[in-house]
């Protein structure tokens, strides 16, 4: 073709623009080809720790557990939360101050792990303090160091932790950010232990009222029954109603092996160590014979349903006969309990009782033996023990007339107002913070808590599915059912008594207690007489008030009670 022209053949602009989108369709294509498939994001709301204020249906498995609930419920009063899967508080360090454990501080050590997996959460601290240190250890953390950011602590000592300012007010993070199942939490917690001032400062962890238990070997045979009658000229209660007769009991069946295990075997276990407890147990008694029902249920005046100051003067009413006359039995019962005994805090009561070192035919306690006693590991009376409220007594003394009423007397107690969480106002990572109690707090966490004696966890029922769900304590604690249901009708009759008796929540709180733990304490040794250590006690709670003004404490107390 050498020399030939070769002629070019136009082309069309309409061709090249239609080539060009051609082009562009097939580099789309094959761009959105390559992508990997669209996942859709459901929000979902999570039970742990938030709530649903709509009827739902629900199956979930806590993340590490394996708690599993399925569910059809209207939840209320709570507000909604969605959340998409995510890290919420990625690398977030907590520090959390509660009790000595194993009592109080296991649910921290065993549910943490869970939350810091679920929200990325890089570590949650737990500070142990012993029970004797532990006010004045958090008292000084939260004025000066700033270290700790959950603190679990007696409910007592809100007058000081909620009335000083010291951790932050919830109510605005339960308004938007829910908390779980709040409708369910019993409302004597509900509405009086987690608030100060109107406002709501804690969340729950553990309900607290003191109960009798008795072995039923022991009061239920026959045989006793019939040699009591015969040494004391009456038949007995069962439960024993007065403490009059829980004296006598306890001198009955102690020094003998009444269990016929080849051992010698006692009548009371209590507490009466200086630095423990103490002074709850006191109250148990003293408030038999000083307190006067209301006339009208819930309703307290000058001189009924009053038990630790006039409500007018602020007057200690610690040296009242009825007052006196609840250190005397205090004392006599010492005398019935195993020895060494007066060495004894809630620990040592405990787990000789369940663990029958030594045998004891009656116990007061938290609700914490009830669990125990489901413990294979150290129980040895798992199914021998009976459940009631605490004894009254057969008088009761009256203020106002001066005098003693011969009559039965029983007076329900909220015995510590139970454990609460809250959180330091220095915390860096508040929204953490409560996400993490709102989980310990919530019904598919606490439900464990408090079933799972083995663990000792010290928690005890504050809510209303705690008592209903019966079928948790045959699954996750190992109750028969029968037992499980005297075991939580015991303890219900005493959050829904209306008339039951409220710790001391005002500023002071600690110091006035010891003052009464000193007192008992010189009383059990000999080195005062009730009469005594009582008139020494009314001295130092005056003191104590004059110190924190006396006005302001009267205010105080009287909006502790409920008064105008």
């Amino acid at each position: 073709m050498s020399g030939e022209k070769v002629e070019k053949k136009k082309i069309s602009p309409s061709l090249i623009v239609a080539v060009i989108i051609i082009i562009i369709l097939l580099a789309a294509l094959v761009y959105y080809a390559t992508l990997p498939p669209k996942v859709e994001v459901v929000p979902t709301t999570v039970a742990v720790p938030t709530t649903i204020v709509q009827t739902v249906l629900r199956t979930e498995t806590l993340p590490g557990t394996t708690i599993v609930r399925t569910e059809e419920r209207t939840i209320v009063q709570t507000a909604i939360t969605t959340v998409t899967p995510g890290k919420p508080f990625e690398g977030v360090t907590l520090t959390v101050a509660t009790e000595t454990g194993p009592y109080i501080a296991e649910p921290v050590y065993h549910w943490r792990d869970v939350w810091c997996a679920k929200t990325g959460a890089k570590e949650v601290k737990v500070v142990e303090i012993p029970y004797a240190e532990l006010f004045e250890k958090i008292m000084l953390d939260l004025r000066v160091a700033h270290t700790y950011d959950i603190i679990i602590y007696p409910a007592d000592w809100a007058g000081d932790i909620m009335g000083g300012g010291y951790v932050i007010p919830l109510d605005d993070y339960i308004k938007t950010k829910g908390f779980p199942e709040w409708d369910d939490v019993v409302p004597t917690v509900r509405n009086k232990i987690l608030s100060w001032g109107g406002k709501i400062y804690a969340t729950p962890y553990d309900g607290d009222c003191h109960l009798l238990y008795w072995r039923e070997d022991a009061l239920e045979v026959k045989e006793y029954q019939d040699k009591f009658y015969e040494k004391y000229g009456y038949r007995y209660n069962i439960p024993p109603k007065t403490w009059e007769e829980v004296r006598d009991l306890a001198e009955f069946f102690n020094g003998w092996d009444w269990d016929k295990d080849g051992k010698t075997d006692y009548g009371i276990a209590f507490c009466f160590r200086r630095g423990s407890q103490t002074p709850w147990y006191l109250i148990d008694i003293a408030a038999q014979y000083s307190v006067m029902p209301p006339e009208v249920p819930g309703k307290i005046s000058k001189y009924r349903g009053v038990f630790y100051f006039d409500i007018d003067t602020m007057e200690p009413l610690v040296k009242t006969p009825g007052f006196i006359e609840g250190l005397r039995m205090f004392k006599e019962l010492l005398k019935f309990a195993p020895p060494g005994a007066i060495n004894w805090g809630v620990g040592e009561l405990r787990e000789g009782f369940v663990a029958k070192t030594p045998s004891c035919a009656l116990a007061v306690d938290w609700a914490d033996i009830g669990v125990i006693q489901v413990d294979p590991t150290i129980s040895k009376v798992k199914d021998l023990l009976g459940y009631s409220r605490l004894p009254g007594a057969s008088k009761v003394w009256d203020r106002e007339k001066g005098t003693w009423v011969k009559k039965f007397n029983q007076v329900s107690i909220l015995n510590f107002g139970g454990w609460i969480a809250s959180i330091s106002k220095w915390c860096k990572n508040p929204e953490a913070a409560y996400d993490f109690i709102c989980m310990l707090a919530s019904p598919e966490v606490d439900i464990h808590d408090v079933c799972e004696g083995a663990r000792k966890t010290g928690r005890n029922p504050y809510r209303f599915s705690h008592f209903e769900r019966t079928d948790a304590w045959v699954s996750y604690g190992g109750w028969s059912i029968d037992e499980a249901k005297e075991y939580l009708a015991a303890i219900r009759g005493v959050y829904e008594d209306p008339n039951a008796l409220t710790d001391l929540r005002i500023p002071g709180q600690p110091e006035y207690w010891d003052a009464l733990d000193i007192a008992i304490s010189e009383v059990l040794a000999g080195t005062k007489t009730p009469e005594d250590a009582a008139a020494w006690l009314y001295d130092q709670w005056v003191r104590i008030t004059d110190k924190y003004g006396k006005d302001m404490q009267l205010k105080l107390y009287r909006e502790m009670l409920g008064l105008p």
